[in-house]
């Protein structure tokens, strides 16, 4: 629409380009299972280096650091955590700042629902057996964006939580589908269908 602030001809990013850069990340997995995970941890950071592109914008960078980590307290239940922060810096075009929501963190939120320079954000599942190839799960989680990391003020986190549905389609890798049904703040929800746990 008219009055939409993409319509400014100062944002970064209102008008169709085409990004150059390249990403380097690193890796720790001692997770049991890829899709399932029931025990072990995950460590993930990976930088990406946009030099330049089309409309000749300055250059800018983009950093995902992931830690994940998974309980196993009895028989086939489940605890698991995720702690994740986004952060970006130079002119990052509105399209690639850091986005919160989506089907795997701030679920019910949809993705990029929030942005900004730096996304910090972390959720707690419960994952439990109920028959046979049945299961379902429960989580809370917590997040927001701000310009920086100094104005992430405690009072300024957003809230996810929800309820899902699992049913196993591969017994021997194994893996499940997930149907979740996410929640967050003033009333907004979302639900998911997906392939594999959230994290």
């Amino acid at each position: 629409s008219d009055s939409s602030f993409l319509n400014d001809p100062d944002i970064i990013g209102n008008q169709p380009t085409t990004n150059f850069g390249f990403k380097v990340g690193a890796f720790l997995d001692k997770r049991d299972s890829r899709y399932t995970p029931t025990s072990g941890y995950f460590i993930g950071a990976e930088n990406t280096f946009f030099l330049f592109d089309l409309n000749y914008q300055l250059p800018y960078t983009k950093t995902v650091i992931d830690v994940r980590k998974y309980f196993n307290p009895w028989y086939k239940h489940i605890i698991a955590g995720q702690i994740s922060t986004t952060f970006c810096t130079g002119n990052v075009p509105f399209y690639d700042l850091a986005l919160m929501g989506g089907d795997s963190q701030m679920r019910g939120w949809y993705t990029g629902a929030l942005r900004d320079n730096v996304l910090l954000d972390g959720q707690i599942e419960y994952r439990m057996p109920i028959w046979k190839i049945f299961g379902m799960v429960a989580w809370v989680g917590t997040g927001r964006v701000a310009d920086s990391f100094e104005e992430l003020s405690p009072d300024g986190f957003w809230i996810s939580y929800g309820v899902g549905a699992r049913i196993k389609v591969d017994s021997k890798t194994p893996a499940n589908m997930r149907f979740d049904w996410g929640f967050g703040n003033n009333g907004v929800s979302q639900f998911y269908i997906s392939f594999a746990e959230a994290f």
